[in-house]
C-alpha cells in the first residue's frame, strides 16, 4: 500500500461522508420536536462542550494509536448517532446523541487536516497542504450543497426525518474506507504512558509560542462566534418568508460560496496579504450580521448569509497551515485540537444565552443584534493586536 494512494482516498472518505440531506432542516428538525430556540442552542452547547471535553484527549488518541482509526471510529460514531437522533422523543436524548456527535466530530477535527499534513511531510510535499486541504474542504462543502438541494424538498415534501434516513447508507460506507489509508510515518511513537505528558506539552508548546497562541486565540474567539450564525439561519429565513423547500438551494449556493473560499484561500492570501486577510475575516461578518438584524428583506437577508458563509472555509486551510508549519509531527493533532477546542468553548458558553436573548424579544434577528455586539470588541482588540505584530 503506497502513501501516495492517501491523498485520492481521502477524496473518496471525503466524499462519502459529506452526502447528509439534513443539513438545511436540522435546526427546523429540533424545533418540530418541540424545542424552543434556546433548548436549541442547548443541545447545540452540549455538543461544542463535548467537543471540547473531548477534542485534546482525542488529538493525543489520534497520535498514539493512529489518525486512521481515529477517523474510522469517528464516522461509526457518527453513524450511532444519526440513528438514535431520528427516533429521539426528548430533550435528553437529543442531549445524549449530541454528546455521541461530539465525539465523533471531534475524532475527525484532530485528524483529518492532520493527517493530510504528515502524508504530505512524508512525500516532502508540505507546500502543497493549503491546496490539498482546501480541496478536500471543498469537495464536503460541495457535496453539502448538493445533498442539501434535495433535503429541502425531501424534509417539505417527506418529512424532516427522512432527510436523516436517507444519510445513513453512504455514511455506514464511509466508516471502513480509513481502514485503507496507509498511516503515514511519524519519527516518533508515543505510548499510553506519554498521553498526559503529550496534552501538558502541547499547551506548553503553545504557550510559549506568541505567534501561534495568537492563532490559536484569534481563530477560537472569531470562528467560535460565526458558528452561531449557522444553526440560527434556518428558523431566521423561515421567519423571513422562505418556504423549507427552498432552504436546500440557500444551503447549496452558500456551501458552493463556501466552497470557492476554501480551494482559492491559498492563492488570495497571498495577493491581499496575511493580514488583511485575517483583518476582512473579522470585518466583513460584523457589518454583515448588523445587516441581518436591521433588514426585513428576505432577499438582503439570503444574499448577506452567503457573505458571511465564505469567511470560515476562507480562513479554515490559512490557519491550519500556520499551525501545521510551526509545530511537529506528533503535537500537530494535539494543538488542532486546542484550536477546536477553543472554537467550541467560545460556542457553547455564548450560544444558550444568545438563545435567551432572541426569545427574550420574540425575534430570531435580535440574535444576529448580539452576534454583533460581541463582535465589535473582538474585531477592535484583534485588529489593535495583529497591527503591532510581524506575522509569520
Amino acid at each position: 500500500m503506497r502513501i501516495e494512494s492517501n491523498i485520492k482516498k481521502f477524496y473518496i472518505y471525503r466524499i462519502f461522508s459529506s452526502f447528509t440531506f439534513f443539513l438545511p432542516v436540522y435546526y427546523l428538525f429540533l424545533l418540530e420536536k418541540g424545542l424552543n430556540l434556546t433548548e436549541v442552542l442547548i443541545v447545540q452547547a452540549v455538543f461544542s462542550m463535548t467537543i471540547v471535553l473531548s477534542q485534546v484527549p482525542s488529538g493525543a488518541f489520534a497520535d498514539i494509536v493512529g489518525k486512521k482509526y481515529a477517523l474510522a471510529l469517528s464516522n461509526f460514531l457518527y453513524l450511532i448517532s444519526l440513528i438514535l437522533i431520528t427516533f429521539a422523543q426528548s430533550f435528553w436524548t437529543l442531549v445524549f446523541t449530541e454528546i455521541l456527535w461530539g465525539i465523533a466530530t471531534a475524532l475527525w477535527l484532530s485528524s483529518g487536516s492532520s493527517f493530510i499534513f504528515d502524508t504530505l511531510k512524508n512525500l516532502k510535499k508540505e507546500k502543497q497542504f493549503k491546496k490539498i486541504d482546501g480541496t478536500a474542504y471543498a469537495i464536503t462543502l460541495s457535496l453539502w450543497g448538493i445533498c442539501s438541494l434535495a433535503g429541502g424538498y425531501i424534509g417539505a415534501f417527506y418529512g424532516l426525518s427522512w432527510t436523516l434516513y436517507l444519510s445513513l447508507p453512504t455514511i455506514f460506507i464511509s466508516m471502513f474506507i480509513p481502514l485503507l489509508f496507509k498511516e503515514p510515518n511519524v519519527k516518533e511513537k508515543r505510548t499510553l504512558s506519554q498521553y498526559f505528558g503529550q496534552i501538558k506539552d502541547s499547551i506548553k508548546f503553545a504557550s510559549t509560542h506568541k505567534m501561534l497562541r495568537l492563532y490559536l486565540l484569534y481563530s477560537s474567539i472569531v470562528v467560535g462566534v460565526l458558528m452561531i450564525s449557522f444553526p440560527v439561519s434556518q428558523p431566521y429565513l423561515v421567519e423571513k418568508g422562505l418556504p423549507i423547500q427552498l432552504l436546500g438551494w440557500f444551503f447549496l449556493i452558500g456551501s458552493g460560496i463556501g466552497a470557492i473560499g476554501a480551494k482559492l484561500a491559498h492563492k488570495i492570501e497571498p495577493l491581499i496579504g496575511y493580514k488583511r486577510s485575517l483583518y476582512y475575516v473579522m470585518v466583513i461578518p460584523l457589518v454583515f450580521f448588523f445587516v441581518l438584524f436591521i433588514t426585513k428583506n428576505l432577499i438582503l437577508s439570503i444574499i448577506s448569509l452567503w457573505i458571511v458563509s465564505i469567511v470560515e472555509p476562507f480562513s479554515f486551510p490559512i490557519i491550519n497551515n500556520y499551525v501545521n508549519t510551526h509545530s511537529v509531527p506528533n503535537e500537530r493533532a494535539t494543538l488542532l485540537s486546542l484550536r477546536h477546542f477553543g472554537q467550541n468553548l467560545v460556542f457553547a458558553l455564548s450560544a444558550p444565552l444568545l438563545g435567551l436573548f432572541g426569545d427574550h424579544f420574540g425575534t430570531i434577528s435580535h440574535i444576529y443584534l448580539g452576534i454583533s455586539i460581541i463582535f465589535i470588541p473582538i474585531t477592535i482588540i484583534f485588529f489593535l493586536v495583529l497591527r503591532k505584530k510581524a506575522l509569520r
